[in-house]
């Protein structure tokens, strides 16, 4: 009950107590949410948790949990009908213009009507203060059904409420992209060129709300135009999303912007930037236009206001990064546009600018030397690092420094030691150890983790320094967290499981043998899905010893791009087999030089007959691809498995044939030699073909009972005869068959002890059937090999 004023602020009385309605002290979220349900309290309690949970993220979980969300939905749900007609029509009310006064509705008064539409405007406000900066509060938000809502009252006749609709509209479309299809939802369609205002014409593109914010745009009405252009830049996602747009004359209404204000002229750049993104034709067109070519766009690059000098880098970058503005040509130009961007970082302390500077520094720098050098040179590596640390860093932050951090360390060694001397590892394992850390901000740290293992230097020091890393990598595979993350947490930890990395032991202490060996066939009770993008994933050639050990290897080969033409359920499968594929590699690179405690463990918690499973061939034939198909990399990998587990002592291989001898009452080893077969066959490629052969020499060298085995198989044998006289195998190949031809062949002082089927195979080298290569063809070590061990020719 409303009965006076204290200090200009409302009170009421709640349960006998006078109580302060802007700080509300003593009432719980809860509390506070009961006043929603009264008419008379409505609008000062959402004024209120408006009020209290800006800028306090404690506040914003706790009237999260108790519900807030919904019910300030639910209010936008109620009242719509009172704004734009009949509450039971999902049709937008007309755009050709809006009032700067509350609509009147029928069976309404003014006042009712007026108080409703500030409880929308303050409501409006509360859900963007709960979506901003959280990604927590965005998914929220999403998942309360606002974003709809939103979309309809943005045809609302009211200035305050469509100014604040379209305000948070462009925060939930920040932190989840994929909204913006619900904007154009209908774009793809041709339709009749609308009237505009004076002065111009606006093209319809096939969706009102599109076209609302075109027209609002082009209406020029200063602190619509420039929200509306801002949010019609973030809906802005796709290649075909901004031919809609140019279809529609977005680049005329962007000069009107760039000759208005100077918020219009940040608006008009921010749409400027939306439209080139990753689209050369755009950024074609962008620079051969008067107003936005790169002699203006350097003007504003020298403006005096930051945000409009951050928009004109990004415009820049943006041409750069998709080849419309060639570096050799235009080196100094953009030199000076990289530099006043890493300035921006380092004199402005507004969050926005530290979101988005280190994306543009990294677009400009791509794969270019002397700007990479320039930038660290100028102290970027440091100030990235800083920033990531700083207390109170947000989640775009983060990832905006470990992204360009990311970058840097690509393709350089020197850079990798640079990052990680300026605490690059330290920032990781902040991020590793909070247990809070969202996805997408782990997403980012272990990309950066990834690139800076590919240095023998950092995992031997910076990364090896991390006592603790191995267990919170094993935590968070355990964790249910999304597929992406453990797509990427998969690849680092294989370049972490290599022989001479420090985190090996640490993994292995912590349980990752289990954890990858779950992972070899994941289901969605184990991980979990959220939107998200795969970067880059590098590989690294090892060399054998000896009797040919399959080389350990540091990750999966080929960069994900993130194809628009693909569907989100395209990307999450992407994403399954990436899971897979990191595990077998992981599990290949730590059987590599390991003891045979841990070989055993390997089989006996893998199985014999999921290990013939996985080395079937005979499935390529059904896998998507055939050889050429994801399903053949597995293959590769469980051989290269397979390879290092009969490596080194002879334990290794007796645990390989006692594993897979008992499978199928004895017709297990019978099997594993059918399915090197397979790998032998024309149809297979060289890299499974070197694989299985490197499999069958180190079971032939290390094992009596094998190479016993080996020899009498003559379908391997034909197949090791066929490759070696067909001419169509290359060198690496024919010098792994002499390997294993040396291994199958026993020296001669043991040739009285040789069972019958390598007496053949003996006979059959001398003899010269086998050794009928063309000498151009023969790698030059077998010949040598072959005297030493007293084969001849």
């Amino acid at each position: 009950q409303t009965f006076g004023r204290r200090d200009g602020q409302h009170c009421f009385r709640l349960m006998g107590r006078k109580i302060c309605c802007s700080t509300m002290p003593g009432l719980t979220p809860v509390q506070v949410l009961d006043m929603l349900l009264d008419p008379d309290s409505q609008l000062q309690a959402v004024r209120d948790i408006k009020n209290a949970i800006i800028g306090n993220r404690k506040k914003k979980t706790a009237f999260n949990s108790a519900g807030a969300v919904p019910r300030l939905v639910e209010i936008l749900r109620a009242a719509k009908g009172e704004l734009l007609g009949d509450g039971d029509d999902q049709r937008p009310v007309a755009t050709t213009s809006f009032a700067r006064t509350p609509a009147m509705h029928p069976g309404h008064n003014g006042t009712s009507v007026q108080a409703r539409s500030e409880v929308v405007v303050h409501a409006v406000a509360a859900l963007g203060s709960f979506a901003f900066g959280s990604l927590e509060g965005n998914a929220a938000v999403m998942a309360a059904g606002a974003f709809p809502l939103l979309k309809q009252l943005l045809h609302s006749g009211n200035l305050k409420i469509v100014v604040g609709v379209a305000r948070t509209m462009k925060i939930l479309l920040e932190g989840n992209p994929l909204a913006s299809q619900h904007i154009f939802r209908h774009s793809q369609d041709a339709g009749p060129i609308a009237a505009g205002p004076a002065g111009g014409r606006v093209q319809h593109c096939g969706d009102d709300t599109v076209q609302r914010l075109l027209y609002l745009i082009s209406e020029g009405q200063e602190g619509t135009s420039d929200v509306a252009a801002s949010l019609l830049a973030r809906a802005c996602q796709t290649r075909q999303q901004q031919l809609a747009l140019s279809r529609a004359r977005v680049w005329e209404i962007t000069d009107g912007l760039l000759a208005s204000s100077p918020k219009g002229q940040e608006a008009g750049l921010d749409l400027a930037a939306s439209m080139v993104r990753g689209n050369s034709e755009q950024a074609a067109l962008m620079l051969r236009r008067p107003s936005t070519n790169l002699v203006v766009l350097l003007g504003y690059v020298r403006h005096r206001r930051p945000f409009t000098r951050l928009l004109a880098c990004t415009c820049v970058a943006s041409a750069v990064a998709c080849g419309a503005l060639p570096l050799e040509k235009h080196q100094h130009e953009v030199s000076a546009v990289l530099h006043t961007a890493i300035k921006l970082l380092f004199a402005e302390p507004h969050k926005g600018i530290k979101e988005a500077a280190p994306n543009i520094v990294a677009l400009l720098m791509g794969n270019n030397v002397a700007l990479q050098l320039a930038a660290s040179d100028a102290g970027l590596i440091p100030l990235l690092v800083s920033q990531g640390e700083a207390q109170g860093a947000s989640t775009r932050e983060k990832i905006a420094a470990m992204s360009c951090l990311e970058c840097m360390a690509a393709d350089s060694e020197d850079y990798r030691t640079q990052i990680g001397g300026a605490g690059g590892m330290r920032l990781i394992s902040m991020c590793m150890r909070d247990r809070m850390c969202s996805d997408v901000v782990l997403i980012s740290a272990c990309s950066l983790l990834l690139a800076l293992s590919r240095s023998v230097r950092n995992l031997r020091t910076y990364i090896g320094d991390e006592a603790e890393l191995g267990g919170d990598l094993c935590r968070i595979l355990r964790s249910n967290r999304s597929v992406q993350l453990k797509a990427r947490l998969g690849a680092a930890v294989c370049n972490l499981c290599i022989d001479f990395s420090p985190v090996r032991s640490q993994l292995v202490a912590n349980g990752v043998l289990p954890i990858l060996i779950a992972l070899l066939s994941p289901t969605k009770d184990v991980v979990s899905d959220c939107a998200g993008g795969l970067l880059g994933i590098v590989d690294r050639n090892g060399a054998g010893t000896g009797d040919f050990a399959g080389a350990a290897s540091d990750g999966p080969g080929d960069e994900l791009g993130e194809g628009e033409e693909g569907s989100v359920d395209g990307e999450k499968d992407q994403c399954w087999y990436e899971v897979r594929l990191n595990a077998i590699w992981g599990l290949r690179n730590l059987s590599y030089k390991s003891d045979t405690d841990f070989k055993e463990r390997l089989l006996q918690q893998l199985g014999g007959m999921r290990l013939l499973g996985m080395l079937d061939p005979m499935r390529m034939a059904a896998a998507p691809g055939g050889w050429g198909g994801q399903e053949a990399d597995m293959l590769a990998h469980t051989l290269g498995m397979a390879r290092n587990l009969c490596h080194g002592t002879p334990c290794g291989a007796r645990a390989v044939l006692l594993a897979v001898g008992g499978v199928g009452g004895g017709r297990g080893m019978p099997q594993l030699l059918e399915a090197m077969a397979g790998c032998l066959s024309d149809d297979a490629p060289s890299h499974i073909a070197v694989e299985a052969i490197g499999t069958l020499s180190n079971m032939a060298a290390n094992c009596p009972e094998m190479r016993l085995a080996v020899g009498m198989h003559t379908v391997v044998l034909g197949r090791l005869c066929t490759a070696l006289t067909s001419g169509q195998r290359g060198p690496r190949v024919l010098s792994e068959i002499g390997w294993c031809l040396v291994n199958l062949s026993p020296p001669k002082t043991q040739a009285e002890n040789v069972a019958s089927g390598q007496e053949e195979v003996c006979s059959a080298v001398e003899g010269g059937r086998i050794g009928a290569a063309r000498p151009v063809d023969r790698p030059p070590g077998i010949r040598g090999i072959a005297n030493e061990r007293g084969l001849g020719g």
